[in-house]
Order: C-alpha cells, then sequence, then structure tokens
C-alpha cells in the first residue's frame, strides 16, 4: 500500500508541474526513476494513464480520473497522517479564501462540512469574486484563480483543470449567419 501512495505522489507531480523532468526535480528523484514510477502504476492499474509523445505527454481519458482521486486520496492520507501526529488539533484561527463563486459553488462547499468538522478551530470567511484582489490589502489567506496568474510575485500551485465549452442556440447561430 505505501508503495501504492507513493506511485501516486509521483504521477500526480508529473500532472502538477507537466513533464517526468520537472517532477523528479520537485521529488529529489532521477527521471528515469519517476518514469519506471509511473509506468509501474499504469502496469498495476492496467490502463493507460497517460499519452506519450517523444516531446510531451498528455492525460488520457482515464488518466484524467485517476488524477482526480489520486488527488484527493493523497491528501486524505496527510491529513491521516498529521491526525496520528496530533496536527489536526493545533489547527486554529480565521481562515480567509477568495475564490470565483462557480468555483466555491462546485468544488469548495461540497467539502466544506467535511473540512470544518475535521478542524473546528477553524473560522472560514469566503471572499466571493470573479475579480482579483489584492491578497495582502484584504487579508487573503488562499486564492483560487482560474487562467494565467500573469506577472506576479505569488506562489502558485495548479490543483484543478476547467474545460471551456462554447454553446449556443441553433437561432442565434442561425441568426449570427445572417
Amino acid at each position: 500500500m505505501l508503495q501504492l501512495a507513493h506511485a501516486m505522489q509521483v504521477f500526480v507531480t508529473v500532472v502538477e508541474t507537466g513533464s517526468f523532468s520537472a517532477a523528479a526535480k520537485r521529488l529529489g528523484m532521477g527521471q528515469p526513476t519517476v518514469s519506471k514510477s509511473v509506468a509501474g502504476l499504469e502496469a498495476h492499474l492496467g490502463v493507460q494513464l497517460l499519452a506519450r509523445t517523444t516531446r510531451s505527454h498528455s492525460l488520457t481519458e482515464a488518466g484524467q480520473r485517476f488524477f482526480e482521486r489520486a488527488t484527493i486520496a493523497l491528501e486524505e492520507i496527510e491529513a491521516a497522517q498529521a491526525a496520528a501526529r496530533g496536527e489536526a488539533a493545533a489547527l486554529s484561527g480565521r481562515l480567509r479564501i477568495s475564490a470565483p463563486p462557480a468555483y466555491t459553488d462546485q468544488i469548495i462547499i461540497p467539502r466544506l462540512a467535511r473540512f470544518l468538522d475535521a478542524h473546528k478551530g477553524i473560522t472560514l470567511d469566503l471572499l466571493l469574486d470573479d475579480r482579483r484582489v489584492d491578497l495582502v490589502e484584504e487579508g487573503v489567506d488562499l486564492a483560487i484563480r482560474t487562467g494565467d496568474l500573469g506577472d506576479s510575485n505569488l506562489v502558485a500551485r495548479r490543483i484543478d483543470r476547467a474545460r471551456s465549452m462554447l454553446v449556443a442556440t441553433p437561432s442565434y447561430l442561425e441568426d449570427a449567419r445572417r
């Protein structure tokens, strides 16, 4: 089980960093070891997680599903370890989060009760706004952003991917052609 969790962490890091070599650097491992770990995970699961070319890789459909679940599972493992060490009980104070309303509705709110139950000393303050607020001025501890970070001195980590889709009614498209 420990080896599986390690392989999952390696895979998640490859996806988050965008490359095997960047993942190897972050994890303090050799690139061949990272490649073998992901290949071993794919063999264990019996499914290809990454579609590889000589210059890049992309998630397969199964890889996307596994990435989403593995990320959650790894967070739970970290929380379990912290709880075993008694660290979870030490969390307290106000946590101010800035996030887009749509993301909050779909992602944060469904997980909120479980988080607050696990961390009773936390008081949560959500700042729901699509605009990019000044984090220092607004006293924000954590900001969830969509799109490019731009020129910034913020420390950022990709936590999710969102796909855009353009939709229109047939009547709108017909009118637009005229």
